[in-house]
């Protein structure tokens, strides 16, 4: 739920938290949804850290590598 997917942003914990309990014996087992709500915080906060410097890495080496022939050139070989 806090995750962001192709096709919705992830919501904040507040709304990932509203749509458990709002869900908790029909959509979501009440169980599960108690044990989640029992869980610290931080894990939470430090996954979400996690993806997004992950994906800023993967942005940055996709914007590094370029399709442009010059790169795919060997050393030394001066094509013009």
């Amino acid at each position: 739920m806090v995750s962001d997917r192709p096709y919705r942003r992830g919501l904040g914990h507040a709304d990932a938290v509203h749509q458990l309990t709002a869900g908790a014996g029909t959509q979501f087992d009440p169980k599960l949804v108690e044990a989640f709500l029992s869980m610290p915080v931080a894990p939470i906060r430090m996954n979400t850290v996690r993806e997004h410097i992950a994906s800023k890495d993967l942005r940055w080496r996709r914007d590094r590598t370029s399709d442009s022939p010059a790169r795919h050139q060997p050393r030394g070989l001066n094509v013009r």
